[in-house]
Formats: structure tokens, C-alpha cells, sequence
């Protein structure tokens, strides 16, 4: 935590991002979202990413030569998740 937040202030932003993300999908997605700025500014909604490894064949071998108790997850298709 940052010292200088006050913990007032971090429920204040916690609350505001606890209700822009609840809002329902078409109330945000036509305002926020920039897919002609490549979504560099503004939500990225989910299935619009779609991880590196998930179609590069050596970041998926290196993936697969980890030991398995440290192995990373293989990635299975875009993001589920929301960004912004």
C-alpha cells in the first residue's frame, strides 16, 4: 500500500472501478472501448487479447520444458478478462 493513499480515498477508487465494472455490457463497451486506437486508451473487453504463447510455437515448447512444479499455464485462446 501506498502510505500517501488514504484509506479513505482507496475505498473511493475501489467503489467507483467496483461500479463502472458491474455497469452491463452495452452501457460501457460503445463509450469506452477504442478498437481503432488499437485499445491502447480505454477498456479492452475480453476476448480481444489473445496472449503471445498462445500462437508462438517456441514461447510453447519453452512452456512445455519447465519443470512441472514451476510450469506456466498454457494459454487456451483470448483473455477472459476485462482491462482497462
Amino acid at each position: 500500500r501506498d502510505p500517501r493513499v488514504s484509506p479513505a480515498d482507496n475505498d473511493e477508487f475501489m467503489n467507483l472501478m467496483e461500479e463502472y465494472f458491474g455497469q452491463a455490457y452495452d452501457a460501457k463497451v460503445p463509450v469506452d472501448a477504442r478498437p481503432a486506437l488499437h485499445y491502447q486508451v480505454g477498456v479492452t473487453p475480453d476476448g480481444v487479447e489473445v496472449p503471445f504463447c498462445a500462437h508462438d510455437s517456441t514461447c510453447l515448447e519453452e512452456i512445455s520444458n519447465q519443470p512441472q512444479k514451476h510450469r506456466a499455464h498454457l494459454p487456451k485462446g483470448a483473455d477472459p478478462k476485462w482491462r482497462f
